[in-house]
């Protein structure tokens, strides 16, 4: 038989709530969103940005976290940033997306920030434990975005083979009244970075996209020379390079653009451990406007990337096509090979993966 020899690869699934609402269980979350996990000292950590009200970006969202001794039991959620948990609390509400870095097993990093209402500012927090943090305030723009954009913490972070922190972000656009933002209206990504373990923070040169011309973007803005791009994740692509892939974001807040399925991901790479970036290009895999979690593969020099294997826009525009949930690969570490797997959610929707291995 030709196929004999060949391992297949079919993952077990199994769903399990790190939270469900209870009105009687003394946190009530509505809203609850962008989680990112980690295992650290033996126990399971995940945080997410929630609130009460059953809406996003709305006044009283705030981070959470909750632990685990086994995957399967939670703890109670509480908020991390703002009470008991920190020795410096932040009162500010409008806080987002959670992401983390487990530092050899011996500190937790958390970049977070707060967009909206009157506060925008970026945090890096620190925990020896995973249970008091500490919070730093952190520049929030690279030098040459100062003033005009605000960070946006969107993804795990990630530590480089030259032992890099490195943590992924969306440069929003500041809006007149200083209020708010718009990934439609979002034409850079950046990374906040450290080379001496978190003490000390420096960004990135801005990645924007290649204009529409340069790829005979199908999707072209009127009025606009760039796509606009959200959430980007960074992965170890290989022979001293960094890859980033980050979705298409343009038509998210403006449901009246079309979407191309063949364009919604762009790549870019970096030589030079992050500093500097080429400019991004879409990706040959059909998917829709959704963050993605990816992963490059050592020990066999390939990748793997979870992300929806669906057509944009069915059965109706985001965040209404958001199924089929998959598991992408690449021989090599080249978004131009991926290829989809298994379905790891066939039956309702899911997305906004995060991991760990």
């Amino acid at each position: 038989m030709l196929y004999k020899d060949i391992r297949w690869f079919s993952p077990v699934v199994r769903k399990n709530y790190i939270y469900a609402r209870n009105p009687h269980s003394g946190c009530n979350l509505r809203y609850n969103h962008c989680v990112d996990v980690v295992c650290f000292q033996g126990r399971y950590i995940a945080m997410w940005n929630a609130n009460s009200t059953p809406a996003e970006g709305v006044a009283g969202q705030y981070n959470y976290i909750a632990y685990s001794d086994d995957y399967i039991t939670w703890s109670v959620p509480e908020q991390v940033f703002t009470g008991s948990h920190c020795i410096n609390p932040i009162a500010a509400d409008y806080q987002w997306q959670p992401s983390l870095i487990n530092v050899r097993d011996e500190y937790l990093l958390c970049a977070w920030c707060t967009i909206g209402g009157a506060s925008n500012h970026l945090y890096i927090s620190r925990s020896n434990d995973g249970i008091l943090w500490s919070n730093k305030e952190i520049p929030n723009a690279p030098m040459a975005l100062h003033g005009q954009v605000n960070a946006f913490p969107t993804n795990h972070g990630f530590i480089s083979r030259t032992g890099r922190l490195i943590f992924p972000c969306s440069l929003p656009q500041m809006r007149p009244n200083g209020i708010g933002y718009s990934c439609s209206e979002t034409k850079y990504s950046a990374l906040i970075m450290s080379d001496d373990g978190g003490e000390t923070w420096f960004w990135s040169d801005p990645i924007r996209c290649a204009d529409f011309s340069a790829y005979g973007g199908e999707t072209e803005v009127p009025g606009e020379r760039f796509a606009s791009v959200w959430e980007p994740m960074v992965y170890d692509a290989g022979e001293g390079k960094l890859g980033l892939l980050v979705r298409n974001s343009q038509a998210q807040d403006r449901c009246a653009l079309s979407e191309c399925a063949h364009q919604m991901l762009f790549a870019s790479f970096s030589h030079d451990d992050g500093q500097t970036w080429t400019q991004s290009f879409p990706v040959e895999v059909e998917t829709i406007c959704s963050r993605n979690f990816t992963l490059g593969v050592r020990e066999t020099s390939g990748m793997i990337m979870l992300q929806n294997d669906q057509q944009v826009r069915v059965p109706a525009p985001i965040s209404l096509d958001r199924y089929h949930l998959a598991a992408f690969f690449s021989p090599m570490p080249d978004p131009d090979l991926l290829l989809p797997g298994p379905v790891l959610f066939p039956i309702g929707r899911a997305y906004y993966p995060n991991g760990f291995i």
